[in-house]
């Protein structure tokens, strides 16, 4: 009787053991192939030209608010070099956003527009024709356009095989309306947005409760290494709000 009790015992105490045991775990997942040197290559470029389109942008800002002609045809130099760069082959960027109204709420239906951007050399030329009408004014007239000739003549010997130019869109954003995206990136390599509007409009980004940047800006760019922490590819989530009681027009652009 008391070896059968002994034996009982053991038995309980292996079945206890066995069952706090941990279950044998599954594979863990195959880690994602790293890109291809040729596509971090192609992201690495495309998000230099998003810092250099932002910057002529941002120097043809600040031209126009302090009247500086000289500044505008730097801004339009910039722009041709680009524009020689990429061949003027800017991809359509095409996530489309959830629309929400001045209560944060979403607007069921609400209809979303894209307006073709202007090339980049058109806007290049647009800068010129501010910068000579400045000119005349302040009469440098000569100067100015000197220099834009000069600019305009400048031969760009780099070349960069078939990688095209960053992605973009212009769209329209009603009065207090919100638009929000989320846009993967690969963790392999660079990432960078810029934004511009045609007056001054919040722009955010995060990833979860981080917030990258948060700001009230006619032109902005940001440029980071997206973290893999959460595999190849990681959403970031980034919210363009209209605090005008005017619609505007903002652009978004990324590699």
């Amino acid at each position: 009787m008391v070896r059968m009790m002994l034996m009982a015992a053991s038995v309980a105490i292996l079945g206890a053991a066995l069952a706090v045991l941990p279950s044998p775990a599954a594979d863990p997942p195959k880690p994602a192939a790293p890109l291809s040197e040729d596509k971090i290559k192609e992201q690495e470029t495309q998000a230099a030209d998003v810092e250099t389109y932002m910057t002529a942008l941002k120097l043809a800002e600040t031209g126009h608010e302090e009247k500086w002609p000289e500044t505008l045809v730097t801004a339009g130099a910039l722009l041709l070099k680009l524009d020689h760069q990429t061949k003027g082959a800017f991809g359509e960027l095409k996530d489309k956003p959830s629309v929400l109204g001045e209560d944060g709420k979403p607007i069921p239906d609400a209809e979303v527009k894209s307006i073709e951007p202007e090339s980049v050399k058109s806007l290049a030329d647009a800068y010129f024709d501010e910068a000579t009408a400045l000119a005349k004014d302040q009469k440098i007239l000569k100067e100015i356009t000197a220099l834009i000739k000069t600019v305009k003549a400048r031969k760009y010997t780099e070349t960069r095989g078939a990688i095209g130019g960053p992605k973009w869109f212009v769209r329209p954003l009603g009065p207090k309306q919100t638009h929000v995206y989320n846009i993967n990136f690969d963790t392999f390599s660079i990432a960078s947005v810029g934004f511009s509007a045609s007056a001054p409009t919040r722009c955010t980004m995060q990833t979860g409760t981080y917030v990258h940047f948060n700001q009230v800006v006619r032109t902005g760019q940001y440029t980071w290494k997206p973290s893999g922490n959460l595999g190849p590819v990681k959403t970031f989530t980034i919210t363009v709000r209209n605090p005008q009681n005017v619609g505007v027009t903002y652009k978004l652009v990324t590699n």
